[in-house]
C-alpha cells in the first residue's frame, strides 16, 4: 500500500547533505561563523566529496550527460530530490528536467529570468539550457524529473501533434537554435495530475522491477493532463528571434500536414521560394525538410504499428507513402528491421512485461 503522507515526510526530513549546506547557508552573514565551518569542513572532506562550497571547490559540475544520473541504461526517467540550503551553480545537461515543487517554494534562473515557483509548479527545463535552482528553507520540498531526449522525441512528441503550447515547445528544442528553453505550468488545484505526479515520484524514489514501464506511462498520462487541464494558463521562455518563430510555425505545419505535404506545397502556405525555405529550415535545425518529414511520418508509423491492428499497407497509406515496398526500405534502413518485425518484437516485448 502506497503511503504519500509516509513519502512526504521522510522528504521534509533534513538529510546529512542539507544539515552541512544549512550550516554554511546560516555563516553566509557571520564571518567568524563562516571561518568556522570552513575549518571543519576541510577537517572532514573525505566525508562530503560530493558536497559543493564555493570557497572550497574551484568549480561545481557544469554539464551533465545522461548516464551521470541515469543508473541504468534502460532508465528513462529519474526521481531526484533537489537539496536544500545548496549554493545554487549554474549548469546544463543533456536531458529535460522537470522540476516540481511538492510543497513550499524554489527559485530558477534560465539564463536571465528568474521564475518564481510555488507548491504545484512544473517547470520543464530543455536540455543544454543553463540554469539554477535555489531553495533555502526547511518546509520546502522540490523534485526533479530527468528525462531522456530520446524518450520524448521518439515516444511523447508522437502523443502531442496538435498545435498547442506544449507541442511548441518541443519543437522548439527539437529543431531550433534555441537553448534556453522552459515551460511553466501551475497545478496545485488539479488534485488528479497531483496525485499521478506522486506515484511517479514513489516508483522513481522506490524501484521495481516494473518501475520503468509504470513511470514511462505516468509521464504520458501526465503529459496528457498537461494538454488538457493548463494548455492555456503556462509560461513559455521568451528568448526566440523571429526567425526562429517563423521555423516553429513551419515545422507545426509539418506536424499537423506530415501525410499530404512537399516542400513546395509548404512553401507556397508560407509564401516563401523552395530555395529559401530550404536554406530557413537547415540553418535553424541543421538538417533538411526531408529528413524532417521522414522522421515524422516514420515516428508516426511506428506508433500505428505497436497501438493498432491495421495492415502495413494501410499504415503506408496513411502516413503518406506511395507504395507499402518503399516504406518497409525506408523503415528497415532506419530501425534495421522491416515493420513487420518491428510489431512482431514490440509485442513480444509488451508479453514479457
Amino acid at each position: 500500500m502506497l503511503n504519500f503522507l509516509e513519502m512526504k515526510l521522510n522528504l521534509l526530513q533534513i538529510n546529512s547533505e542539507e544539515r552541512m549546506y544549512k550550516e554554511y547557508y546560516m555563516a553566509q552573514n557571520d564571518p567568524e561563523r563562516l571561518r568556522e565551518f570552513l575549518e571543519i569542513f576541510k577537517d572532514d572532506s573525505q566525508e562530503h566529496l560530493n558536497l559543493w562550497i564555493p570557497e572550497l571547490n574551484s568549480k561545481p559540475i557544469e554539464f551533465y550527460a545522461e548516464e551521470d544520473c541515469m543508473s541504468d541504461s534502460r532508465q528513462n526517467i529519474a526521481v531526484k530530490k533537489h537539496n536544500r540550503y545548496m549554493p545554487p551553480f549554474k549548469h546544463r545537461h543533456a536531458f529535460f528536467e522537470m522540476v516540481y515543487v511538492l510543497d513550499g517554494h524554489a527559485e530558477i534562473t534560465i539564463n536571465d529570468e528568474t521564475i518564481n515557483m510555488n507548491t504545484g509548479d512544473i517547470c520543464i527545463i530543455a536540455p543544454e539550457a543553463t540554469h539554477a535552482i535555489s531553495v533555502f528553507n526547511d518546509d520546502s520540498i522540490v523534485l526533479s524529473i530527468l528525462v531522456r531526449k530520446s524518450t520524448f522525441k521518439e515516444t511523447f512528441t508522437s502523443q502531442i501533434s496538435e498545435n498547442t503550447v506544449l507541442s511548441q515547445f518541443f519543437m522548439r528544442i527539437f529543431y531550433s537554435d534555441d537553448k534556453n528553453s522552459y515551460i511553466l505550468f501551475h497545478t496545485e488545484d488539479d488534485d488528479m495530475l497531483n496525485h499521478l505526479l506522486d506515484y511517479l515520484i514513489w516508483e522513481g524514489l522506490n524501484p521495481s522491477e516494473y518501475s520503468t514501464n509504470i513511470m514511462d506511462n505516468l509521464l504520458k498520462t501526465i503529459f496528457c493532463y498537461l494538454l488538457k487541464n493548463h494548455k492555456d494558463n503556462s509560461q513559455v521562455s521568451k528568448t526566440l528571434t523571429t526567425s526562429s518563430t517563423d521555423v516553429i510555425a513551419i515545422l507545426n505545419y509539418v506536424q499537423q500536414n506530415y501525410a499530404t505535404i512537399s516542400l513546395q506545397s509548404l512553401a507556397d502556405h508560407f509564401n516563401y521560394s523552395t530555395s529559401h525555405l530550404s536554406r530557413l529550415i537547415k540553418k535553424h535545425t541543421g538538417t533538411t525538410f526531408a529528413k524532417i518529414l521522414q522522421d515524422i511520418k516514420l515516428k508516426k508509423g511506428c506508433s500505428l504499428l505497436e497501438n493498432s491492428n491495421l495492415p502495413i499497407k494501410d499504415i503506408s497509406d496513411l502516413i503518406g507513402y506511395e507504395s507499402v515496398e518503399y516504406f518497409t526500405r525506408i523503415f528497415k534502413k532506419t530501425y534495421n528491421m522491416t515493420p513487420s518485425e518491428y510489431r512482431q518484437s514490440k509485442a513480444l516485448s509488451s508479453f514479457s512485461n
